[in-house]
């Protein structure tokens, strides 16, 4: 990944979110659309990521490297997790308690 060319950050997005999915063992289906919906009628998780809108997600703690130095610390990256939990990543986030209806709710 970081040693094949890419055209845009868009591109990179691309791949990193594919290696992810891979390291995770989770299979992935996505489309793009040709136009941009405003509302779109299905779930609509795009603004998740908005660090101006506070969701206030609640996520289980889990053992990170620095555990020992400082308390637990939420929302770092799918890598901190990753390098955390190792093969129990997945299981991690299956048992995560998240309402996206609710957070879709709130968007909009």
């Amino acid at each position: 990944m970081f040693f094949k060319p890419v055209h845009s950050l868009f591109d990179f997005n691309l791949e990193a979110f594919d290696l992810i999915c891979e390291l995770l063992d989770i299979s992935k289906r996505y489309k793009f659309t040709k136009e941009y919906f405003k509302n779109p009628s299905q779930l609509d998780l795009r603004r998740l990521v908005n660090p101006k809108l506070d969701l206030d997600i609640k996520l289980e703690p889990y053992f990170q490297v620095l555990n020992k130095e400082n308390n637990f610390i939420a929302n770092l990256s799918i890598l901190d997790l990753l390098f955390s939990e190792g093969p129990n990543a997945v299981s991690y986030l299956e048992n995560q308690k998240i309402d996206f209806n609710q957070i879709n709710s709130i968007q909009r």
